[in-house]
């Protein structure tokens, strides 16, 4: 486990050091709640690797660890709204899509997390996060249905959108696992549930990245269009 924490620890950073340096170039004006899910994505693991790696973990460690991946998920979902913004402006009802589909992810988020509370924190946020992960996966799916819909040419739009599925879709599995392997004491299903999570991420930064390189090309060739 020791190993693989650190395999993705030298994959993710880099990433997202550059998902963060072609947010800054720019990206950031499309994506705000990507730059801002990103910026606490490096801090975060930045913290975990020091706390991890100075020994013994502080009692506050815990709960610090859930708010951080709570916030995050949070982030995520305003991203996919934010995507699904962008994916309906030229239609007037998006306005009252945007609102029911709020409403609905704050229903949604509610109910998982009363329906998954326990004592123990750890599995209590396991599957709060395994559920939110499917529902972030089922709210892209109707930013998708909307661009496959209408052929939709944002290529950025499809890139991130892609990511996001991918990456919550591994994050659900991932979960999964974990608790089956808890529950069943088993080595092989807690190694394969870390082994989907940390590759599903690690794509997932990386077609971001691009997106937001692409991103900044077309913006870069919209506001100068003779490449002066």
């Amino acid at each position: 486990m020791k190993y693989l924490q650190w395999l993705s620890w030298s994959v993710s950073l880099p990433l997202q050091g550059l998902l963060l340096h072609a947010l800054a170039r720019g990206g950031f004006r499309s994506f705000p709640f990507l730059f801002l899910y990103t910026i606490l994505l490096f801090l975060s693991t930045v913290a975990n690797i020091a706390a991890r790696e100075s020994g013994r973990l502080p009692a506050e460690w815990q709960t610090a660890y859930w708010v951080a991946e709570l916030v995050l998920q949070g982030l995520l979902y305003c991203l996919v709204l934010s995507l699904v913004r962008r994916a309906l402006r030229a239609s007037p009802q998006r306005r009252r899509i945007l609102l029911s589909l709020t409403l609905v992810v704050v229903l949604f988020c509610a109910v998982a997390c009363l329906a998954t509370r326990t004592e123990r924190i750890n599995a209590w946020m396991t599957d709060f996060v395994k559920y939110v992960s499917f529902g972030g996966a089922l709210l892209n799916l109707m930013v998708w249905s909307v661009l496959v819909g209408k052929r939709h040419q944002d290529r950025s739009l499809l890139m991130i959108s892609g990511g996001y599925g991918l990456q919550s879709a591994g994050e659900a599995i991932s979960q999964s696992l974990r608790a089956l392997a808890v529950r069943s004491r088993s080595m092989p299903l807690l190694t394969a549930g870390n082994l989907i999570g940390v590759l599903t991420h690690t794509l997932c930064l990386w077609i971001w990245w691009r997106a937001v390189v692409h991103e900044n090309a077309r913006r870069a060739r919209h506001e100068d269009p003779a490449g002066l």
